[in-house]
């Protein structure tokens, strides 16, 4: 390892020295990245090589934090420093081997701490961020930020019972985030206690975890790649009309399990979702509205993707308003989200919409890319609503009524209270890009 990393790092200096910053950084990243086996004199050269990529690349401020480190990589607080500004430029990976250097020379540190398991978060190294905390000195979790921290790391490790003890114990002493936190955790401990009866919540448990987390309901669990590594979720995704015609198939027995029964459905307004949204209405004989701020009595809001929607009307839906549902057919997960939709049909890390393009085998073999389809909307809700298809999940169906029946009053939607912030990964782990 030591040698690879030796002839890596030349390659950096070459490629930085010819000014090509964007391959310095391709090479240079994985080399840094948590966890990482750099001794000091490789990190000294590794995070100078990156503060003059970041120098190229017009990210001064970075630079800047990473140079005192370059030049003292054993000194806690210049490594802090770097470390935090990686955070705040999205280099999680690189933040995590720089603060977990710093919790070695200055163990016990809430503040180091702290960061760490933001940069592992980041990462999506739940149980990494917890066992850090776990190894400190007990005294760290009179911190009530440590203390919520090991509660939420635990949590999204699946360790339940030691999320339990934490979120118990936690106290935040007048402050109002930690509050509010804390809030967010019980409203999970209390999901959680209504499902275990009823469902494993262990590390294939899709659906069940993404209610106990978010108070709202998966469909959709993949069976491609299920016992491979992806667990119920999707890596790359060309979603297809059967996708979405079974998507809609199980929001319509959804609605029936909760007992919800919409008057109109109501659109975002992106073509994505107009095309859902129409087939949706067809399929529940809905009247048809465009979107309006507030609800005009119980409506069924139509999301093909809401990262996709328009970014007004996508804010207005964090709030639960009394009588609009929403629906998604599709949701990252391997990015943090302001909430996700009551219903959602599947998750993806990178996904094409059915009528968008994609990717097919060409006539000499090799792979094309297919124009989007600019049909009507209606003319392709028609046709998405004309596809047959068979069922395919690699957990049944029945488990979402099992789920409805046991927790739907816990829902966000059944609360009234804002939608659950998502956060990628948690205790089902499922194989991604990098």
């Amino acid at each position: 390892m030591p040698d690879d990393v030796s002839s890596i790092l030349q390659q950096v200096a070459a490629v930085v020295s010819a000014c090509d910053f964007q391959q310095g950084f391709s090479l240079l990243h994985p080399v840094l990245r948590f966890p990482s086996e750099l001794d000091d004199s490789q990190l000294a050269q590794g995070l100078e090589a990156l503060a003059d990529i970041s120098t190229g690349l017009g990210g001064d401020k970075l630079a800047r934090a990473l140079k005192p480190a370059s030049e003292d990589p054993g000194d806690a607080r210049k490594l802090y420093d770097a470390g935090f500004e990686c955070i705040e430029e999205g280099l999680s990976g690189i933040a995590a081997t720089l603060l977990a250097r710093a919790n070695v020379s200055h163990p016990n540190q809430p503040g180091i701490l702290a960061e760490l398991s933001s940069a592992l978060e980041g990462e999506m190294l739940y149980a990494e961020a917890a066992d850090f905390i776990e190894s400190a000195s007990p005294s760290v979790l009179d911190d009530p930020l440590c203390c919520y921290l090991l509660a939420f790391d635990s949590l999204m490790c699946g360790r339940i019972e030691r999320f339990l003890e934490m979120t118990q114990r936690l106290r935040p002493n007048g402050d109002e985030n930690i509050e509010f936190m804390k809030a967010r955790l019980e409203r999970v401990a209390g999901r959680i206690d209504a499902l275990q009866p009823i469902t494993r919540l262990d590390s294939r448990d899709l659906r069940g975890w993404h209610f106990a987390l978010q108070g709202a309901l998966l469909t959709h669990v993949a069976s491609a790649g299920f016992e491979e590594g992806m667990t119920g979720r999707y890596a790359w995704l060309q979603d297809s009309y059967t996708l979405c015609r079974q998507g809609l198939q199980h929001l319509q027995e959804a609605l029936a399990a909760i007992e919800f029964r919409p008057t109109r459905v109501v659109a975002l307004g992106d073509r994505s979702s107009r095309i859902l949204a129409t087939a949706a209405a067809k399929l529940l004989n809905l009247p048809l509205h465009d979107w309006a701020e507030h609800p005009q009595g119980d409506e069924l809001v139509v999301a093909y993707d809401l990262a996709q929607g328009p970014d007004d009307q996508v804010a207005a839906l964090r709030a639960v308003q009394p009588g609009r549902l929403v629906f998604a057919h599709a949701s990252v997960w391997t990015s943090v989200l302001p909430f996700v939709a009551d219903i959602t049909t599947l998750l993806y890390q990178s996904n094409v919409a059915p009528w968008d393009g994609g990717l097919r085998s060409g006539e000499g073999g090799g792979v094309e890319k297919t124009p989007p389809d600019e049909s009507p909307e209606a003319e392709l809700a028609d046709k998405l609503l004309g596809t047959s298809f068979e069922p395919d999940n690699a957990v049944p169906f029945a488990q979402v009524t099992d789920l409805i029946r046991a927790g739907w009053g816990l829902s966000s939607f059944a609360n009234g209270a804002q939608r659950e912030r998502y956060f990628p990964g948690g205790p089902v782990p499922s194989s991604r890009f990098l």
